[in-house]
This record gives structure tokens, C-alpha cells and sequence, in this order.
């Protein structure tokens, strides 16, 4: 998991923008092409 939570541990865009001192919408379209993409509905 890049972005999102597994088990009792999650991390959002927000989150790793602020501790890389960026904006979410640059780490969001920094994610390469290559990298699967697996949605969940919220439970």
C-alpha cells in the first residue's frame, strides 16, 4: 500500500505531501503509470 490504510496503519496524500514539503496534487500525479491501481468502496 502506497495511499490508503492496511490493517490499523493508513497514509494519505495530504499526509506525505506535508512530510515532503509538497502539495497532495504533486505527489498524486507523481505516481507512475506502471504502479497498479486497486480501489475499495469505503466499509
Amino acid at each position: 500500500v502506497i495511499l490508503g490504510q492496511q490493517g490499523n496503519l493508513s497514509l494519505s496524500a495530504e499526509k506525505m505531501a506535508t512530510e515532503l514539503g509538497t502539495i497532495p496534487c504533486e505527489i498524486l500525479t507523481g505516481l507512475n503509470h506502471r504502479i497498479p491501481r486497486v480501489y475499495h468502496p469505503l466499509l
